[in-house]
């Protein structure tokens, strides 16, 4: 917004320069930049990142609780690998950043196979503490 202020300001400061412009014309493009800053203050407050409950508890250090696990959906199985690995952290694609865990943050994973046999290999219900 900054460069399209500063070259209506010099439209209207040296007109003598472009005669092809007319104040109409300035006025139209003086128009224009409110409705685009309007149009974006819109869009920011569509937009707000917020934390969801695992980056929460990762943040706060809290116990997170992932039930039937063996239902999730591989991408977001693959999402929580690096939760679950030794250096802990989850990348956020949005942001292309890395969080990593408070040292208090434990999370509790169960899965059953009669839910969805065909993503695990155990005959049995499974606890995961991590």
């Amino acid at each position: 917004m900054s460069h399209l202020n500063e070259i209506l300001n010099r439209y209207r400061k040296e007109k003598d320069l472009f005669p092809e412009v007319s104040a109409q014309e300035l006025d139209t493009m003086e128009q224009i930049k409110l409705d685009l800053m309007h149009l974006r203050k819109r869009w920011q407050a569509i937009f707000i990142w917020q934390d969801g409950p695992l980056v929460q508890a990762m943040k706060n250090g809290d116990l997170f609780v992932i039930d039937e696990i063996s239902l999730a959906d591989d991408s977001v199985l693959e999402r929580l690998n690096s939760v679950l690995e030794p250096e802990r952290k989850l990348v956020r694609s949005f942001f292309v950043s890395h969080l990593s865990l408070n040292a208090e943050f434990r999370n509790i994973s169960n899965t059953s196979i009669v839910s969805c046999p065909e993503k695990t290999r155990l005959n049995l219900t499974c606890l995961f503490i991590f």
